[in-house]
């Protein structure tokens, strides 16, 4: 039973992480995407967001520059 729980877990928690993300709609977007997962980690954040909303601000500000 509880080996069936844990399996269940292990397929649905990482299901669930990729269905909240949009589909990527373009190019640029797939790759400022990309970026703002690479630096969400590193990047310093003296507001205390969530690393949500701290992945949200560095795709935002990676869209605004010009290619």
């Amino acid at each position: 039973m509880i080996k069936a729980v844990l399996l269940s877990a292990l397929i649905l928690v990482p299901t669930a992480a990729y269905a909240v993300q949009p589909p990527i709609r373009s190019r640029p977007g797939g790759a400022c995407r990309l970026e703002a997962s690479k630096r969400v980690a590193s990047e310093p954040n003296p507001k205390g967001l969530s690393r949500r909303a701290l992945a949200r601000q560095i795709w935002q500000d990676c869209m605004k520059r010009p290619r």
